[in-house]
């Protein structure tokens, strides 16, 4: 656009011509008036998609939250039986068992079927990554067990005067036994998660992340409080 100043003299400038939107208006309710059921079902489709991903990660969270209480659950309950089984072995195989019987219970939890051997296996293969399985760790369990046996037995011919012994002795297994359902149930929780997997990551490193983001000083302190609390005389 030219335009002539005050002095004569001109000047060429750009201006933006007005927008045509007409043709496009006109195009958008050809689509519309051809394909607005079509527009109307997609949206709806997307909408219901989005709603249906919400549904979906709140389910998980609620299921991921009903394992953790069910994982406190079985960890309890197994310190307090290694705690309370007086002979050793015995004592250690019943922790085992509900190990086993946890590992049922979280699958339940996520529906993935899962036989009695496989269920032993995935107990034996997160025991031995975690280390719960290792000749040292079960050598010590088998002292302590031994110990605890022993004080057991001598409390009845002493008429009680070793049942400190063995009080002192048998927190110290339930506390461990505790521990390691707890990295267990952990590392089950992940697995069931990825459907029965895994993942990329592979259950060496799963069972490492999970040994290094767990507090064992405040698990077993909260272990022995509810110990103390459930095996207190009332």
């Amino acid at each position: 656009v030219m335009t002539r100043s005050a002095d004569g003299t001109t000047v060429e400038h750009w201006e933006a011509p007005a927008p045509i939107i007409t043709p496009l208006k006109l195009k958008i309710l050809e689509v519309l008036e051809r394909e607005g059921q079509a527009l109307t079902a997609l949206n709806s489709m997307l909408f219901l998609d989005d709603v249906n991903e919400q549904i979906v990660q709140r389910r998980m969270e609620l299921r991921d939250e009903a394992a953790d209480a069910l994982i406190w659950r079985f960890t309890i309950t197994k310190a307090a039986a290694v705690a309370c089984i007086p002979v050793a072995v015995v004592d250690v195989a019943g922790g085992i068992a509900v190990d086993i019987s946890m590992v049922f219970a979280l699958a339940r939890l996520y529906r993935i079927p899962m036989t009695r051997v496989g269920v032993g296996r995935l107990v034996l293969e997160v025991g031995k990554m975690a280390g719960l399985f290792t000749a040292t760790e079960v050598g010590t369990h088998f002292l302590i067990g031994a110990a605890k046996s022993f004080f057991a037995a001598t409390s009845l011919l002493s008429g009680g005067a070793t049942v400190a012994a063995y009080a002192s002795v048998a927190p110290i297994q339930a506390l461990a036994a505790g521990f390691g359902s707890r990295v267990i149930g952990e590392a089950t929780k992940v697995y069931l998660r990825n459907g029965a997997s895994w993942g990329p990551a592979g259950p060496k490193t799963v069972v490492s992340h999970i040994l290094s983001s767990l507090d064992q000083a405040s698990i077993m302190s909260r272990i022995g409080d509810e110990l103390r609390a459930r095996l207190r005389p009332s």
